[in-house]
């Protein structure tokens, strides 16, 4: 069975939020809202991990410790829960925007101390930035047609495509950087009906909101999306 990847619906929803609050129940009431910021729930699972509040047969409890560092791993790597389903069954997961990047925070923490590991949840914060953004280099390089890397605009390139290279070359660094600002872009594209455009044909949503946002303030911020579709075309396909 080939791997699908789904958007949660309201039950799935509703799962999370109760595994999460089972976690966050570990706190006093009185300073639950501290669950609330990245650093009471980090503070709050290193704690219950040190104080050996489950053992390694305790599989459950701690796979829902899991869901605590999926939260942490949203707010630190811009992930967010999806629902995979392969031949082994189905599985909440992370995952990074509309990539293929994915990571499986429930049994992060079951399996190391089944194997009799020590758990360090920054360590595991730390780690999970590393391994996205070497995975994140390949991809976004794989994505580029006319950006390859270099600091400046290859001297014995095409000068009239200039403007794609820098515009493929900020697309990678604000992904690189996990910028704000493609989210801008991404929304203005699909505020002007664009999000179902050429979908299928390899090249990211946001690199095309990018480029669609560069030619519109090339046109000196006129929408022409009928231009804008001829020229992606000529460039793209």
């Amino acid at each position: 069975m080939e791997q699908q990847i789904n958007e949660l619906d309201a039950q799935d929803l509703k799962v999370i939020a109760e595994r999460n609050e089972w976690v966050k129940g570990h706190l006093k009431d009185d300073v639950q809202d501290q669950y609330d910021t990245f650093e009471g729930k980090l503070y709050l699972l290193q704690g219950i991990l040190k104080e050996g509040y489950y053992q390694k047969h305790e599989t459950a409890e701690l796979q829902t410790l899991g869901y605590c560092l999926g939260e942490l791993l949203n707010e630190l790597l811009g992930t967010h829960w999806v629902k995979v389903t392969d031949d082994k069954g189905t599985d909440y997961a992370l995952r990074y925007k509309d990539s293929s990047i994915l990571f499986f925070p429930v049994t992060m923490i079951s399996k190391r101390i089944e194997r009799g590991e020590t758990v360090d949840i920054e360590f595991l914060l730390g780690q999970s930035s590393d391994q996205l953004h070497e995975i994140l280099y390949d991809e976004l390089s794989d994505k580029c047609r006319y950006y390859a890397g270099e600091d400046e605009f290859p001297e014995d390139a095409d000068e009239n495509y200039y403007d794609l290279w820098a515009a493929e070359r900020a697309w990678f660094e604000f992904e690189m950087q996990h910028q704000p600002i493609i989210d801008e872009y991404v929304n203005f594209y699909r505020a002007n009906g664009l999000t179902d455009y050429s979908k299928g044909d390899g090249i990211p949503e946001s690199l095309k909101a990018l480029l669609f946002n560069s030619y519109s303030y090339s046109k000196n911020g006129i929408v022409d999306i009928p231009g804008f579709k001829i020229w992606y075309e000529k460039h793209y396909h």
